[in-house]
């Protein structure tokens, strides 16, 4: 990841844990009903075990290291990362089946990040709001999330902060193959990006002005293009890995894979004893790494 801000490269592994762990549920090796809170301590785990960064704050708290927000009252926020340059990280972690995370999570989540944003303890240049989700999401939840400057990473969608920035994320050999040059370029567009932002980052949605035009058809374009795109990139991501083999049996071992390093910094995959081992199902390429 050439030049990759913090907030980048965390998401682009909330992405891959999402995926994984969408996997491990399929095959019946983590049950779906205790599934919150082991999601939670999973996606903590990965922010302590991504670095560098100056601070960072697990779930259970009702304060933002150790402040309230403007509203004087208790506001938790799942997972808080200061990168230490002015960037800060909330996430919400959600671990509900495939589709039926309602619209009211990401209001609820948007009126605890405006509270800590207005507070005049606030001390950030920048705000990174992410709804991290175990199973997939609709459009319309994700559509509502947009409109409130919120970004999504599910089993089948990257966060939009790091589609915006592919050519600092992937390798020059993963973005050649890159079937959707088309829909990263419209991205941007659609987003107004600046080129400070395309060329140093990170992508924000939490800006005022860039807010306000997040309506209607740019919500629908969003929508379609965080799905089109992260697509195309799990689809090079396979192309170029494990030689002659076929683009599922690629993806089948770059999840392998994954699954080991994620054991080596320490997010554990824990097995649920009383769940049925099923017969082992591959996720589509056609969902979103």
């Amino acid at each position: 990841m050439r030049g990759a801000h913090h907030c980048e490269k965390f998401a682009w592994r909330l992405a891959w844990l999402a995926r994984l762990v969408a996997r491990e549920v399929a095959r019946g090796r983590i049950g779906e009903q205790p599934l919150g809170i082991l999601w939670e301590n999973m996606v903590f785990k990965t922010a302590k075990t991504t670095l560098p960064f100056l601070d960072v704050q697990g779930p259970g708290r009702g304060k933002l290291f150790g402040s309230y927000g403007a509203s004087g009252m208790a506001a938790e926020i799942d997972t808080a990362i200061d990168d230490g340059h002015g960037i800060l990280c909330l996430v919400e972690s959600k671990a509900v089946p495939d589709y039926s995370l309602r619209r009211e999570a990401s209001f609820i989540f948007a009126a605890k990040v405006h509270d800590h944003e207005s507070a005049r303890t606030f001390q950030w240049r920048g705000l990174h709001a992410l709804i991290a989700s175990s199973g997939r999401l609709d459009g319309i939840f994700c559509r509502w999330c947009f409109r409130q400057g919120i970004d999504v990473v599910d089993p089948d969608r990257f966060p939009l902060n790091v589609l915006a920035r592919l050519p600092h994320i992937l390798s020059r050999d993963e973005f050649a193959v890159l079937l959707e040059h088309h829909a990263y370029d419209w991205l941007g567009d659609v987003l107004q990006m600046s080129l400070d932002e395309r060329v140093d980052g990170p992508l924000l949605l939490r800006l005022p002005g860039r807010i306000a035009k997040l309506t209607e058809a740019k919500l629908h374009d969003l929508n379609e293009l965080q799905a089109k795109l992260s697509e195309s990139v799990w689809t090079a991501l396979a192309e170029i890995a494990f030689g002659d083999i076929d683009l599922e049996q690629r993806e089948s071992l770059l999840l392998d894979k994954a699954y080991i390093e994620f054991q080596n910094l320490g997010v554990e995959f824990p097995v649920d004893a009383n769940a049925v081992q099923s017969r082992v199902l591959r996720l589509p390429i056609a969902g979103t790494r």
